[in-house]
């Protein structure tokens, strides 16, 4: 069957729960949230989540489906504000699926979404140990700025801002 990217559907969010609370499970430090915070969601909150992600123009998850299962995800939400700016984030895959350039798909994907929508430039935050999400961003263009600022729910850990200019 081979490996589908495409956008979620608002009836996945039971996959999207799975695939998100893996990822907290396996990277508890890579995202902005914690397991057991999106542990405890209701079904309706995940149902809204996929809702949103399925139709919304400003917010987007991508996934990669092998064989039917969900084994890579990105998600991308523009700014309500007026940088023209969009951020990638909660790009996960999972282990058993590493190396095969699945991060790469689905974030390019966000790219593509974003560039659709006229976004002027794509922001993010990369801590400093994840040293392969830093080189898959640098592969699909993007630059440190040389801004940094602790993570948000552990200051010890150091992240670092890139940019990708889409003008």
């Amino acid at each position: 069957m081979g490996t589908e990217i495409r956008r979620i559907r608002a009836d996945e969010w039971p996959e999207l729960r799975r695939l998100r609370l893996e990822a907290l499970h396996d990277a508890p430090l890579a995202f902005g949230s914690t397991y057991e915070r999106d542990a405890a969601m209701a079904d309706v909150d995940w149902q809204r989540w996929a809702g949103e992600a399925a139709a919304w123009r400003d917010q987007v998850i991508f996934i990669a489906a092998t064989d039917g299962r969900w084994v890579a995800m990105a998600r991308g939400s523009v700014s309500r504000d007026e940088s023209g700016a969009a951020y990638p984030t909660a790009v996960y895959v999972d282990p058993a699926f590493r190396g095969r350039g699945l991060g790469r798909a689905v974030s390019a994907r966000v790219i593509a979404w974003a560039r659709e929508r006229g976004v002027r430039r794509l922001l993010l935050h990369v801590a400093d140990w994840d040293v392969a999400a830093r080189r898959t961003y640098e592969s699909l263009g993007f630059v440190t700025t040389g801004a940094t600022e602790p993570l948000p729910h552990d200051p010890s850990i150091t992240e670092h801002a890139m940019v990708l200019d889409l003008r």
